[in-house]
């Protein structure tokens, strides 16, 4: 028979008190901070990211980029597992995966990613719900494992922010409806656009959704519906300016003082206008609104539509001065 053993006694670390955070070691960390975004920005082009809106979202080929250049190791932990699940709507299922990233100096997180059968990237069609049974399955555990991917690299390096397929899972959504393209106004909704803009798109989309044979008829009826509203909405703002108003037979003052004509109701603003000229100027360029994007937020810190007057003409005086620039155009 064995002699039993002595137990060891269990050896616990002593806990290590904080470092202290003097004003040096916050200004570093700031500083490192800023630099990794610094990095970023200048690493990643416009086609690793998704626009929702102003806002960019980094997508998978963006954080393999990331990964790369940092060294980091990414590995699926197990297997995915499926979980059902009941709605209003009927049984749906979520393929989850989990996986764990870790920098080369040791520091690791992990997380779950996760896809179902009502995303709405995969399960709308024609504007309804399509049976479960109609989406392919590899799909959504494909898209699981990307999620898994760029949700561990975002919270590693990215501050938890959300990937772009994980945004555009819900792009369809009615209560957000986004244009799908052109890129100069692709992921914004028609609140977001200007009322020249909207007019110049309207055509495309009634198009569309009088198409028996697009797929999307449907969604693009309720996309029209909501610029009609919209044009409808900025139409009565721009007819309906504050200030006095003018009896019939007369004409406004002008800013100095002197009787002139009122400008035509529905006159775009100066801002406005530079903003078209830019719109202008980036198509004749070549330029896409990922990039457009990308250079405002690099310069300005601010989305396209979010800049003022200066920096729109601003802008402007940095397409024009591009090499190949289209000169007619100014």
């Amino acid at each position: 028979m064995t002699e039993p053993t002595a137990l060891e006694p269990i050896r616990r670390q002593q806990p290590q008190p904080l470092p202290k955070l003097t004003d040096q070691a916050i200004t570093d960390l700031v500083e490192s901070i800023q630099q990794f975004e610094k990095f970023k920005k200048a690493a990643l082009t416009d086609k690793d990211y998704s626009i929702f809106g102003e806002n960019l979202y980094i997508e998978k080929p963006g954080w393999t980029k990331l990964r790369l250049a940092t060294n980091t190791s990414f590995q699926i932990i197990g297997d995915p597992r499926k979980e059902i699940g009941q709605d209003s709507e009927g049984t749906y299922y979520t393929w989850i995966a989990r996986g764990r990233a870790t920098a080369i100096n040791g520091v690791f997180v992990e997380m779950d990613g996760a896809c179902s059968s009502r995303d709405e990237f995969f399960s709308m069609a024609n504007g309804q719900r399509r049976p479960s049974a109609e989406i392919d399955e590899k799909d959504i555990i494909a898209t699981a494992e990307t999620n898994c991917f760029n949700r561990c690299m975002s919270f590693l390096y990215g501050f938890g922010e959300l990937s772009g397929e994980e945004l555009r899972g819900h792009q369809f959504d009615k209560k957000t409806l986004r244009f799908p393209f052109p890129d100069e106004v692709k992921g914004k909704t028609p609140e977001e656009c200007d009322l020249a803009t909207l007019k110049k798109h309207l055509p495309t989309f009634e198009k569309a959704a009088k198409d028996p044979k697009n797929k999307w008829a449907e969604q693009n009826k309720k996309l029209v519906a909501a610029i009609q509203a919209s044009i409808a909405e900025k139409t009565a703002k721009v007819e309906s300016p504050a200030g006095a108003v003018v009896g019939a037979g007369e004409h406004a003052a002008t800013p100095g003082g002197g009787d002139g004509p009122a400008p035509p109701a529905g006159d775009p603003s100066p801002l406005e206008q530079a903003q078209i000229r830019v719109r202008e100027l980036c198509e004749a360029k070549g330029w896409t609104e990922a990039k457009r994007t990308v250079h405002c937020r690099k310069t300005w810190n601010r989305g396209f539509e979010e800049l003022d007057l200066l920096a729109v003409q601003t802008l402007i005086q940095t397409l024009v001065g591009l090499p190949d620039a289209e000169r007619t155009l100014v």
